[in-house]
């Protein structure tokens, strides 16, 4: 196991209709999906998403993109009827990474309302925060709410760990969750993602062990992946032959004692389905009835293979 055993994605309308049996092939623990930006719009693929990861047990948290240009309140409402029409097994998410244009004293006025209003309606359910190191640094005050509660840290890197705000350092607080590739990946087809989606996939790890993440959100394990679609079959074209004399008996069995049951034609085309034999060399040429002709009798060869 590597340190970052538990991995998963986060996911909106830019991810189209995920596959999601492909996702958990590619062994993903849990998932993020995105429920709403601002405080009209609805994920356009929240409702499949969150139908398409219960019906495989993949745990996920859902998460709105917050505007702090747009009424804070209404967002909180429309956040929270989205998430009360789904069970879910992780936190609710509000992802700050904007300042629609506001002062730091205005983008976090709205923030902090919109955090408390919905801890408050959600409890005993969890509120986390996405943000990156660069913007919350940048754009935010120091504030007295952000750093208690839990991080999903967005930076994206190959370093063993990712930076922390200042919020979250000065408090000696740690990620829960870190979204460590995104743009750029191009591995949006390898999770599933069809054509006409984001070529890119967003990537997490959760900071802890299989058996730390499952005791966190008192989890079941994850139910085996469902295996990859059958190859198509190969197409067997059975060899076709033409008679050669000017006619030869169709017996019920490979034998010339057997019955006779009908007769074919010179230059009539049949099509081999069995053979035995060995002086006498028989071919079955329908099996149901069985029905076989001499390929060869005592040297002479009756029938000669067709040429397509």
């Amino acid at each position: 196991m590597t340190t970052h055993e538990v991995t998963g994605i986060d996911v909106s309308k830019y991810q189209a209709k995920i596959d999601w049996e492909q996702a958990l092939r590619q062994g993903i623990s849990f998932t993020f999906i995105r429920s709403s930006e601002g405080n009209k719009q609805t994920d356009a693929c929240f409702d499949r998403n969150m139908q398409e990861t219960a019906r495989l047990g993949i745990p996920r948290g859902v998460y709105h993109y917050f505007k702090p240009g747009k009424d804070w309140k209404a967002q909180m409402d429309l956040f929270v009827d989205l998430i009360n029409r789904y069970p879910f097994e992780l936190e609710a998410v509000v992802d700050i990474e904007t300042d629609d244009g506001l002062s730091k004293n205005d983008t976090n006025n709205a923030l902090a309302k919109f955090c408390r209003g919905v801890a408050e309606l959600i409890t005993p359910r969890s509120l986390m925060i996405y943000t990156s190191p660069g913007f919350f640094d940048s754009q935010l005050p120091l504030t007295d709410y952000a750093w208690r509660l839990k991080l999903w840290i967005a930076h994206w890197t190959t370093a063993s760990k990712p930076q922390l705000p200042r919020e979250w350092s000065n408090h000696k607080k740690t990620w829960s969750f870190w979204q460590h590739s995104a743009k750029g990946n191009a591995l949006g087809a390898t999770f599933g993602v069809p054509t006409g989606g984001s070529t890119d996939i967003c990537l997490d790890r959760f900071n802890g062990s299989l058996a730390k993440f499952r005791e966190t959100y008192q989890l079941s394990p994850l139910p085996e992946p469902p295996p990859p679609p059958p190859e198509p079959p190969t197409v067997f074209e059975a060899p076709k032959y033409i008679v050669l004399p000017a006619s030869l008996h169709v017996f019920d069995h490979p034998c010339v004692t057997a019955r006779i049951v009908d007769e074919v034609k010179s230059s009539q085309v049949v099509q081999l389905q069995d053979i035995t034999g060995t002086d006498e060399v028989w071919i079955k040429i329908d099996h149901n009835p069985d029905r076989w002709v001499l390929f060869s009798y005592n040297g002479r060869q009756l029938l000669a293979k067709r040429n397509l």
